[in-house]
């Protein structure tokens, strides 16, 4: 405080001295960090201090917890603070997997490239790790600034990495959470590996029921771990090490996905290029050490860690020398992609004359492409030729891309001979594993024949009409993806007690719909019990069920449309359940998810739902239950920029159960960021098995990025999808769009009978 007195004294001038300018002060002279000053003019300075750590700069976070650089009071040396929230009754057993872990840790040598954790403790529902501390770069940092590291380099650290390792094994400790951003560099090029063993602790489970990380979170997630909810070993961390020598020697994670689910589902089913094809340069031993390591069955990769390092062989003096060179390196340039790139940019000697000039030729391409395309098309589009038709391209797996031309592929609806001789007239053939429908009158199918991974549209790009009976369109094979569909449930008197009415009735644990509408052919009077559900979910069919490993199913529904039936998707299966929404609107009047039965512990929920509209319908998710015990499966949701407006009297979600929900209720998760929620609308509802129906407690429900605002449409929700539109809301967010699903995927017909 004396020593910035003077400091004081010139910022205040004729002002009082407040506490603010003493901690502005101490922050100018590096007595105190920005972030503790901050954090201290937030009023959140008591929080500095956590166990026997005081907190100076975060750093780098895994994901699942917050990582700080504190100073540790008692040794008076440098750490990594981790803290991590615990639900009540997960304290006790993680609490005692940590203690496990403090004490094999406490057997590491010394001298090894690791980073242990030496204590732990707690704080109310805030739990702590303290463990060595290194000043350096994560991978991932590096790559941001500098793309791709140098070849040598990366076998150099694939040595280090291996020998780390090979004393994690010695000492059983299964390290569990290696990927970009938790390998560190130091100056002299040592690789680092932090906290080995802490992800597998805390985080026991992965999965789809867990898929609430950011996406580089799950990088290096072994495929087997989606598929079984199985514990980390030393074959997930062989299967890391391959993603991770892979996404350094290429700049990129061998693994995409922009969202956690994404990556998790990723990771159950993408397959892993050959390092070769995208690096040529990679060494080759580390190549051949890749391509074992990420191996998608466990029993084909390799032995051990020990087995993998004898196979690289010993380092050289040249891999170390670049990847020292590498860690040093200032800046945010890339690397150019060949070396005559590279002389052709250092000799030029108009290099930054040739690169604004560059600029602005792509600048005026952009502006005026556009504008000379138009023209183009308009000139060779012969004049019988039906206006949209033209401008379709049939992709390899039978994608469709806009404004791309191919004459030979495209069948000619008018039979017309062209005016211009260059213009073939073929006739129309199908891509691989492509179903379609004829679309020029409405089709009543009550099955299909279809195989696995197909595709199902209309004919000629247009949109099919599918009225199925009441008993529902089975479906009965993987993969299928419906594109541009309207389907419309049978009359409801017809449906027989013991089968519930339904549109689509899916015996499959994968299936996608994209562009899809779902509707019943029941006046907009009729009750929810009697409208059929759009999907009924049966997961995968009772043959099949005597598999050991844990089911798991995905349903990913996009730019899709519900309006009177009793849910979009009814659950009746036993597996992990998985969704994914995107621009959907739901006009009920049934819940969005009905769940007949509580999640088991073994089989999570997971719902990521971004630009999803509820308009009018009786929530979000039913839950149906009997007697609810402690151990219920985790229900994760994810919502970004979704509108929830339910009918009046209903809440976003309903228990219905014999016991009050609440086993449920703290399994419940839910995470995102600029969602609106009905002002007057409850979050959830308990209806007992007398009727009675009860609200639940708000502050038991874990509730992020979700605000309560009055919401306004452009119309009635009977005047066709484009009456869904937001144009009010009242509360500022993050994005000046409106919440709810986007005005271009509301471009489809009007729901209308049959």
């Amino acid at each position: 405080m004396r020593a910035v007195g003077g400091r004081v004294r010139r910022l205040v001038r004729d002002l009082p001295a407040f506490e603010s300018v003493w901690v502005d002060a101490m922050a100018q002279a590096r007595i105190l960090t920005p972030y503790q000053a901050v954090e201290i003019n937030a009023g959140r300075g008591s929080g500095l201090l956590v166990g026997r750590s005081a907190i100076h700069e975060p750093l780098r976070s895994p994901g699942y917890a917050r990582v700080y650089r504190a100073w540790d009071l008692e040794s008076r040396r440098w750490v990594r603070l981790t803290l991590f929230e615990v639900a009540a009754h997960d304290a006790a057993e993680l609490y005692r997997r940590l203690k496990t872990l403090v004490r094999l840790s406490a057997k590491l040598p010394p001298e090894c490239r690791l980073l242990p954790v030496v204590a732990h403790g707690a704080e109310g529902d805030t739990m702590w790790t303290v463990a060595r501390d290194v000043r350096g770069q994560t991978a991932a940092e590096w790559m941001t600034r500098h793309g791709r590291f140098p070849p040598a380099a990366v076998a150099d650290i694939a040595r280090q990495m291996l020998a780390a390792l090979v004393v994690c094994e010695q000492g059983g400790i299964v390290h569990g959470g290696l990927n970009a951003g938790q390998l560190w560099l130091d100056a002299q090029g040592q690789v680092w590996l932090p906290e080995p063993g802490l992800r597998p602790a805390v985080r026991p489970e992965e999965g789809f029921g867990h898929a609430e990380l950011p996406p580089e979170a799950f990088d290096g997630l072994a495929p087997e771990r989606v598929a079984t909810g199985g514990p980390a070993d030393r074959a997930g961390d062989l299967y890391a090490c391959g993603c991770l020598w892979w996404q350094l020697q290429a700049g990129r994670p061998a693994i995409p996905g922009a969202t956690g689910l994404a990556k998790v589902r990723a990771a159950q089913t993408a397959k892993i290029a050959d390092i070769r094809s995208i690096a040529p340069d990679v060494d080759a031993a580390l190549a051949e050490a890749i391509a074992q390591s990420t191996c998608r069955e466990p029993q084909g990769r390799p032995g051990s860690f020990q087995a993998i390092l004898e196979h690289l062989g010993a380092g050289s003096r040249r891999g170390r020398r670049e990847l020292v060179q590498a860690v040093r390196r200032f800046g945010y340039s890339f690397r150019l992609s060949s070396p005559i790139a590279a002389v052709s940019a250092q000799r030029s000697r108009f290099g930054a004359r040739a690169v604004v000039a560059a600029g602005l030729l792509a600048a005026l391409a952009v502006g005026v492409w556009p504008l000379t395309a138009a023209w183009l098309n308009r000139a060779n589009r012969p004049a019988a030729e039906p206006a949209g038709i033209s401008q379709l391209a049939v992709l390899p797996g039978g994608a469709v891309e806009p404004g791309r031309i191919q004459p030979d592929r495209v069948e000619r609806t008018d039979r017309t001979t062209s005016p211009r001789a260059d213009v073939v007239q073929a006739s129309w053939t199908p891509p691989e594993n492509v179903l379609e429908l004829a679309s020029n009158q409405p089709q009543r199918l009550a099955e299909l024949a279809l195989s696995a991974g197909q595709t199902v549209r209309g004919r000629g790009g247009r949109r099919p009409r599918v009225i199925v009976p009441p008993g529902g369109l089975e479906i009965d094979v993987e993969d299928v993806r419906f594109e541009n569909v309207d389907f419309m449930g049978g009359p409801p008197e017809a449906t027989s007690k013991s089968r519930l009415p339904t549109i689509i009735r899916l015996r499959a644990l994968r299936a996608s719909f994209v562009g899809c509408s779902f509707q019943s052919a029941a006046g907009g009077n009729s009750r929810a019990q009697q409208l059929p559900a759009a999907v009924e979910w049966l997961g995968r069919p009772a043959a099949d069920g005597a598999e050991l490993e844990l089911p798991t199913g995905s349903l990913s529904l996009e730019r899709c449309v519900f309006h009177r039936v009793s849910s979009a998707v009814r659950c009746r299966g036993d597996a992990a359940l998985s969704f994914e929404l995107s621009q959907v609107l739901h006009l009920g009047p049934g819940p969005l998810l009905v769940l007949e039965a509580a999640p088991q512990a073994d089989e999570p929920v997971s719902l990521v739902m971004s630009h999803l509209t509820l308009r009018g319908a009786a929530g979000l998710m039913e839950c149906r239950y009997g007697e609810l015990d402690d151990a219920v499966g985790r229900i994760a949701i994810q919502a970004s920029n979704c509108a929830f407006v339910p009918a009046e009297g209903k809440g976003l979600f309903l228990f219905r159960g014999d016991s009050a929900p609440g086993p449920l209720v703290e399994q419940l998760a839910w995470s995102g960021q600029g969602s609106v929620l009905a002002r007057d609308a409850p979050l959830a509802l308990w209806e007992a098995a007398q009727g009675r129906v009860l609200a639940a407690a708000e502050e038991s429900i874990q509730v992020a990025g979700l605000v309560r605002t009055d919401v306004g449409f452009a119309g009635e929700a009977d005047e066709g999808p484009g009456a869904s539109r937001i144009v009010r809301w009242q509360v500022p967010l993050a994005s000046t769009d409106p919440p709810g699903i986007g005005e271009g995927a509301l471009e489809l017909p009007k729901l209308e009978g049959p």
